[in-house]
Parts: C-alpha cells; sequence; structure tokens
C-alpha cells in the first residue's frame, strides 16, 4: 500500500489528501496547529468533499510518524518550504512534492535541496498542475503544434481578484494575516500567481524556443497595513534561441476590494502603538464564538502618505493651538476616517483605538440596531469642559452613510467634528480656515 505524508492541513494539504485517498493510498496529514487539524476535519475536508474520511490519519507535527512513506507533499507557506523539503529528505521517501512557489524570493535553500535530492536519489517536484492540465497537453501535443505553424511570440496572463481567494478561504482575514499579503515570504502576484511563468516555459520548450536567459520586469508594490506585496508583476523573456514574450501577473485589486461586503474591525494605530494593535485584533478573533465572521484590519498611520503634507502645521485641540507632529504617540487620530472608503463605502465597521482589547464578542455590537445613523459612539459627558462630546475610542459606522467623512477632507475642516448633532471626534482638524495666533 503506498502511504503519504501530507505537511499542512490548510487549503493545498486538503487538495492533496483527497487526490491520494481517491488514488486508494493511505495518507496522515501533519500540521503545528491543532486547530488547523480539527477544521480540516470538521470544515475544510467535508465541505468541499462530502464528509471527513475517517480513513485519514491527523497528527500534531510533533507526533507524526517519521519513515516508510513512500511520498511527502508539502503544503505549507513558501518561507518553510525549503526547511521542510530538506528535513523531508532525512527520510529518504521516493518522491518528494512542494506546493509552488518553491520558496521565497531569496532562493535560500534551494540549491541545498536540489544537490541533496540528487544525491539521495530522491524525484523532487514542485506543484506546477497547471503544465500537466489536460488542456495544455493538447496544446502541445504534435497536431495542435503542426496546426498552429511558427510561433511568432507568447503571452501567458493570470490575473485573479484578492476576493476568488478569500472566499476558498474564509478563515483567513486577509493578505496580512497569510504569506499571501508579503512578497518576501513568497506571496503577492509573482509568487502566488507563479504557475504562469511556469506554463510559459512549458510552452516554450514545446514550440522549440528553449529555455529562458534573460529576464526584465516591472513590479507594482502596495502596502495594506501590515502587508507589503506586488499587486503587479510584468515580465519579458528572452530564450536561448531569441525568442521573446510576455507573463503578466496580478492580484486584480486592493485587498480591500474582496473584503468590502464583510464586517470589519479597523484598528488605527501608528508604527509606536503597533505592539498594542496586534494584541487586539487577536483579542478580537479569540473572544467571538465566530471569528470568520468579521474582519480584523490594522490601518496605520504610515499607510496614508497625506499625513506628510501636514508635518509642522498649526491645528486647534480642545481650545489649544498646536504643531502637528506625525511622530506623535497619538498622530494615527485621524485615520478613523478611513474605513468607509477602504470598505467601498459598503457594510459596517468598527473603528477602535490601538489599546482597545476585547473581553466579549464584538458581533454582538455588529448587530445593534443603528436606528439609521451612521454612526454610534458612547456619549463623554464633561470631557475637556464640553457637555456633549462621545467618546471616539470605540465607533460603529454605516460605511456607505459615514463616507462623506474622507481623512483627507478632514483634514481641512476646524473646529470640532460634529455628526447629527453628536461629537464624535474632539479633534480639530489642520487648516487655513481658522487664523493660528
Amino acid at each position: 500500500m503506498t502511504r503519504v505524508k501530507v505537511i499542512g492541513a490548510g487549503s493545498i494539504g486538503n487538495h492533496l489528501s483527497h487526490a491520494s485517498r481517491r488514488l486508494g493510498w493511505e495518507v496522515d496529514i501533519c500540521d503545528l496547529d491543532r486547530q488547523a487539524l480539527e477544521r480540516t476535519r470538521s470544515e475544510i475536508y467535508p465541505g468541499r468533499y462530502g464528509a471527513w474520511d475517517a480513513g485519514i490519519g491527523l497528527y500534531h507535527t510533533d507526533e507524526v510518524p517519521r519513515g516508510g512513506y513512500d511520498y511527502i507533499f508539502i503544503g505549507t507557506p513558501p518561507d518553510s518550504h525549503m526547511a521542510l523539503a530538506l528535513e523531508a529528505l532525512q527520510e529518504e521517501p521516493r518522491a518528494i512534492l512542494v506546493e509552488k512557489p518553491l520558496c521565497t524570493p531569496s532562493l535560500e535553500g534551494a540549491a541545498e535541496f536540489h544537490a541533496l535530492a540528487r544525491e539521495r536519489a530522491v524525484a523532487a517536484f514542485c506543484g506546477y498542475d497547471h503544465a500537466i492540465s489536460q488542456g495544455i497537453a493538447a496544446a502541445v501535443s504534435p497536431p495542435s503544434l503542426t496546426a498552429l505553424g511558427e510561433a511568432i511570440t507568447l503571452d501567458v496572463e493570470f490575473r485573479e481578484h484578492w476576493a476568488g481567494i478569500f472566499k476558498a478561504h474564509p478563515w483567513l482575514d486577509g493578505p496580512e494575516s497569510t504569506y499571501l499579503g508579503y512578497w518576501r515570504r513568497g506571496g503577492g502576484s509573482a509568487g502566488e500567481h507563479s504557475h504562469a511563468i511556469n506554463l510559459w516555459q512549458r510552452l516554450a520548450l514545446a514550440l522549440g524556443k528553449g529555455r529562458v536567459t534573460a529576464v526584465s520586469a516591472t513590479m507594482e508594490y502596495v502596502r495594506d497595513g501590515a502587508a507589503e506585496f506586488d499587486r503587479m508583476c510584468l515580465l519579458n523573456l528572452t530564450t536561448e534561441t531569441g525568442f521573446t514574450g510576455r507573463v503578466a501577473l496580478s492580484s486584480g485589486a486592493h485587498s480591500e476590494d474582496a473584503r468590502a461586503m464583510k464586517n470589519t474591525v479597523f484598528i488605527h494605530t501608528n508604527a509606536k502603538q503597533m505592539v498594542g494593535a496586534i494584541v487586539g485584533r487577536h483579542s478580537l478573533k479569540r473572544t467571538s464564538a465566530d471569528p470568520h465572521s468579521f474582519d480584523v484590519r490594522i490601518a496605520s498611520r504610515e499607510d496614508f502618505s497625506f499625513f506628510d503634507a501636514f508635518e509642522g502645521r498649526k491645528f486647534l485641540r480642545a481650545g489649544t493651538w498646536r504643531a502637528w507632529e506625525n511622530a506623535d504617540l497619538q498622530s494615527f487620530t485621524p485615520v478613523r476616517f478611513t474605513p468607509p472608503k477602504l470598505m467601498g463605502f459598503q457594510g459596517r465597521a468598527i473603528v477602535i483605538d490601538p489599546d482597545v482589547f476585547a473581553v466579549g464578542d464584538v458581533n454582538e455590537l455588529f448587530g445593534r440596531d443603528m436606528e439609521g445613523k451612521a454612526i454610534l459612539a458612547r456619549p463623554r459627558p464633561g470631557h475637556v469642559n464640553a457637555r456633549q462630546l462621545s467618546l471616539s475610542r470605540i465607533i460603529l459606522a454605516t460605511s456607505l452613510k459615514a463616507g462623506i467623512f474622507l481623512p483627507q477632507k478632514a483634514f481641512h475642516w476646524p473646529g470640532v467634528f460634529r455628526v447629527s448633532g453628536r461629537v464624535v471626534s474632539s479633534l480639530a482638524i489642520l487648516g487655513p480656515a481658522v487664523p493660528s495666533p
């Protein structure tokens, strides 16, 4: 009986396990996260394939058997591939399959893995399944190539909206909670959609054009909270025969577009208070009975370039003129106006400070009846000698109705910010409309 070890209980690990079981193979899945193993048993596998297969073994990484496997499949984030592949070689399987991309852009560990696999006569594969699909097999068959004639150039494009990925992986909160949002970890367009690069090489070889010898690239990198990824990757390729072509990869849109319809908690912060924001995000998920029903997004002051133009400008706060400093501990305050635009003016948002931590289920707030109002906040009478101020450290907003309050505009509105007679921010925003003393 063929025995398989699948490392990683995420999406690809489930696919590989199910495919192996269809071939009649014995399968053991292991993962560092026991919650991921339980999610495989109770949610992912039965949700995709109809029922859980009790013949599959589930093991924590520390408890899974070592050795005796014919094949070892690695379906974990790319920045763990090479370490796990080198460890898998010690078990001396017949073959090791590593999910794409093989490694991170640094190529760390790739040469060592290649050399050791050859030395130990272990076959090594990378999971580029598009290149061996029935459609591609038909396209590169002799009759198809004859009908095509001489190829002048070759273009391959992979463009996918973030929404498709996160709809299929509802346990993920967004790009910043997975390798997808970090190009250095093997995510972004060039990593996640590297099928297109492999497919271009496969077709070029089938056309008799040889291997790639020169590459030029244009990359568009974006920051999205803590995430940093290439939203677009455009490659010009030249082979050893002088044949040229193009590969175009893109995620299609900012990640906020993929999550526009989902209730979202925004933690507005800056670099100085990022640790608190990260702890707050964890607390929101940990204390919710349905943590997949909402997103948590960290919105940092450093992610919004328009702040730079106001460095040193005077603003009025609580009756006192001050100079705006981006390095101030509270410089993230105007970021609370960004959620409506970031959510595409759809859905509900809760905005909290980075030192606010959940002890109950935040879904109770999302379910509040807002009685047609754009914003809800708790009253804070007596603060800075005002009677009608509302506490703005926690705000529930309807993004469509609150959408007129954009941060760039708010920077030019003097005085106290008011909505429907309620004050939602005591920050008197920068701008020339109020003369400074």
